[in-house]
């Protein structure tokens, strides 16, 4: 009888032991799971702040395209208050680390800028920036959207690379 009890016993400890393993191998996985629902939710809630953020720049841009069509001797009190209107939203975009691209004077980028046109300029280096067509944006170091660009494409180096060849 007492083989039987000392038996029984430990199978009850293996059993015991078992349970152990399975409860700490669950608390883990419950951890990882609870880890990649926190991560998830991050990564949601930063999508919907680059959306909300590029809808902003949309209208901050619709202002700036408005604004600048209004001359100096035309403007009243309404086109005073957009121009308020247009400060307050560049105030906000910056202060949630919206970044404006700086393009005019700069070489080329293909990380932020998007070159739509090229043109001759024999004064400036090949690869400057001339001219922007759509200012481009980044948000906490992403890039929202690329600068779109004229640049400067000089004949003089594809003419004597080719003579070369």
């Amino acid at each position: 009888m007492p083989d039987e009890v000392n038996e029984e016993l430990e199978c009850l400890r293996k059993e015991n032991q078992e349970l152990k393993t399975q409860i700490l191998y669950l608390e883990a996985e419950l951890d990882n799971m609870r880890k990649l629902m926190e991560k998830e939710v991050s990564r949601a809630r930063q999508q919907a702040s680059e959306s909300l953020i590029m809808k902003l720049i949309y209208v901050y841009e619709g202002l700036e395209r408005a604004l600048s069509g209004v001359k100096e001797e035309e403007e009243n009190s309404f086109v005073k208050g957009v121009k308020i209107l247009h400060r307050e939203l560049e105030k906000t975009l910056r202060e949630e680390n919206v970044e404006f691209i700086e393009s005019i004077g700069k070489k080329f980028d293909p990380f932020i800028h998007e070159a739509v046109g090229y043109v001759p300029n024999e004064e400036l280096e090949d690869g400057t920036i001339i001219a922007e067509v759509a200012r481009g944006y980044t948000l906490r170091g992403k890039l929202l959207r690329p600068a779109r660009v004229i640049v400067v494409r000089n004949q003089k180096k594809e003419e004597s690379s080719q003579e070369s060849s």
